[in-house]
């Protein structure tokens, strides 16, 4: 994979404006979506918008797979990686040119 096809591949993962939208109407309604079992007041930790700063401000937030994961200790790391296979997506380009 080139690093251009990479690049492409990111920004067609990223979540349009008009998803956003849709995703906030199903926050709003969650409340009348959920089962009765599920008590919302026990959960601990849950804020709304916690993110909403930082995705605006360009910084994207990614799910990774739970074996993905696991290889990584924290967010430094993770972009380490990412940013060596970008250098060598970079030069596999400029060898093939």
């Amino acid at each position: 994979m080139t690093a251009k096809q990479f690049a492409l591949l990111v920004c067609e993962n990223r979540p349009a404006e008009s998803e956003n939208r849709t995703n906030k109407n199903k926050t709003e309604n969650l409340d009348s979506e959920m089962r009765p079992e599920y008590d919302l007041s026990q959960l601990k930790g849950r804020v709304l918008g916690k993110y909403t700063e930082r995705y605006r401000a360009g910084t994207s937030l990614i799910l990774l797979e739970s074996d993905v994961q696991a290889a990584f200790p924290d967010a430094e790391a993770v972009n380490k990686v990412l940013r060596m296979l970008m250098k060598v997506a970079r030069r596999q380009v400029q060898e093939q040119v």
